[in-house]
């Protein structure tokens, strides 16, 4: 916005790197919010960012949808970020759509795409399939559930006999 770049824009181009200005500049030339005019320097230094689309991710809009539950499959990308945001991620699946985005889409951004872009991969995660709060069922345990619920049975009523 002049002869000289002011001080936000050597502070913009001091943070990025050479290719995250090109991914920039060229996002800029296509697009046609930007023809006539440029973009401000929040706008262009999103235009540099990496996109998940750029690296073999779920895009945005899809991986929310992942991670509030609306596919029955999520991408490992999804799960992850899921799990890095640690109680955050109870607003992104409780909260109002218009709070829940917002939420997401920053923690996507940093740990998922970010991540990747800084040339790191993605780890698998484990499911765990015991609790730390629960033990396994005994055969002891089990006599008692079976105890427990002959005499609720008998207390009202067997409804398999009514049936014989």
């Amino acid at each position: 916005m002049g002869d000289l770049p002011n001080n936000e824009w050597r502070g913009l181009f001091s943070r990025l790197s050479r290719i995250e200005i090109e991914r920039g500049y060229k996002r800029m030339k296509t697009d046609d919010r930007f023809a006539d005019w440029p973009p401000t320097v929040i706008r262009f230094e999103n235009l540099c960012k990496p996109r998940a689309e750029d690296l073999d991710l779920p895009d945005t809009d899809t991986a929310y949808q992942m991670a509030i539950g609306n596919h029955f499959q999520k991408h490992k990308a999804v799960a992850w970020t899921l799990k890095s945001m640690g109680s955050a991620a109870w607003n992104v699946k409780n909260s109002v759509e218009k709070i829940s985005r917002g939420v997401w889409n920053n923690a996507y951004q940093k740990y998922a795409i970010d991540w990747m872009a800084d040339g790191n991969i993605i780890p698998e995660i484990r499911r765990e399939t015991s609790s730390e709060f629960r033990r396994d069922k005994t055969q002891a345990d089990w006599d008692a559930h079976s105890k427990f619920m002959d005499e609720m049975s008998s207390m009202f009523g067997n409804k398999n006999e009514d049936i014989k």
